[in-house]
Protein backbone atom coordinates (compact mmCIF):
# COMPACT_ATOMS: atom_id res chain seq x y z
CA UNK A 1 0.00 0.00 0.00
CA UNK A 2 1.57 3.65 -0.64
CA UNK A 3 1.05 6.48 1.72
CA UNK A 4 0.61 10.37 0.84
CA UNK A 5 1.40 13.06 3.23
CA UNK A 6 -1.02 15.86 2.95
CA UNK A 7 -1.10 19.58 4.81
CA UNK A 8 -4.12 20.20 7.72
CA UNK A 9 -6.58 21.13 6.35
CA UNK A 10 -6.58 19.63 3.13
CA UNK A 11 -6.39 15.91 4.68
CA UNK A 12 -9.87 16.34 6.56
CA UNK A 13 -10.77 18.08 3.30
CA UNK A 14 -10.24 14.95 1.85
CA UNK A 15 -11.86 12.65 4.16
CA UNK A 16 -14.98 14.40 4.48
CA UNK A 17 -15.55 14.75 0.72
CA UNK A 18 -14.81 18.31 0.22
CA UNK A 19 -11.31 18.13 -1.78
CA UNK A 20 -11.39 15.36 -4.10
CA UNK A 21 -8.32 16.41 -6.47
CA UNK A 22 -4.80 16.35 -5.06
CA UNK A 23 -2.19 17.67 -7.48
CA UNK A 24 1.55 16.63 -7.17
CA UNK A 25 4.48 17.58 -9.48
CA UNK A 26 5.23 13.95 -10.30
CA UNK A 27 3.65 11.44 -11.87
CA UNK A 28 2.79 7.84 -10.69
CA UNK A 29 1.28 4.69 -12.45
CA UNK A 30 0.37 3.51 -8.93
CA UNK A 31 -3.31 2.19 -9.26
CA UNK A 32 -4.89 0.68 -5.64
CA UNK A 33 -5.48 1.32 -1.95
CA UNK A 34 -3.90 4.86 -1.13
CA UNK A 35 -3.26 5.59 3.13
CA UNK A 36 -3.61 9.49 3.20
CA UNK A 37 -1.68 10.37 6.18
CA UNK A 38 -1.74 13.86 8.11
CA UNK A 39 1.73 16.09 8.21
CA UNK A 40 2.28 17.74 11.36
CA UNK A 41 2.09 21.29 9.81
CA UNK A 42 -0.65 23.23 8.56
CA UNK A 43 -0.95 24.21 5.00
CA UNK A 44 -0.22 28.08 4.83
CA UNK A 45 -3.63 29.80 3.09
CA UNK A 46 -5.81 32.73 4.77
CA UNK A 47 -8.71 30.17 5.04
CA UNK A 48 -7.06 28.65 8.00
CA UNK A 49 -6.97 31.80 9.82
CA UNK A 50 -11.22 31.86 9.41
CA UNK A 51 -11.09 28.23 11.32
CA UNK A 52 -12.71 28.89 14.99
CA UNK A 53 -9.88 27.83 17.88
CA UNK A 54 -12.48 25.51 19.53
CA UNK A 55 -13.18 23.66 15.63
CA UNK A 56 -9.46 22.52 15.65
CA UNK A 57 -9.63 19.53 17.20
CA UNK A 58 -11.57 18.02 14.08
CA UNK A 59 -8.08 18.73 12.18
CA UNK A 60 -6.21 16.38 13.87
CA UNK A 61 -2.28 16.36 12.42
CA UNK A 62 0.84 13.82 12.47
CA UNK A 63 3.00 12.93 14.78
Amino acid sequence: MKALSVLQPYTSFILWGDKTVEWRSWRRKYRGDLLICSSKLWADIPEVDDIPDESLGLFPLGS
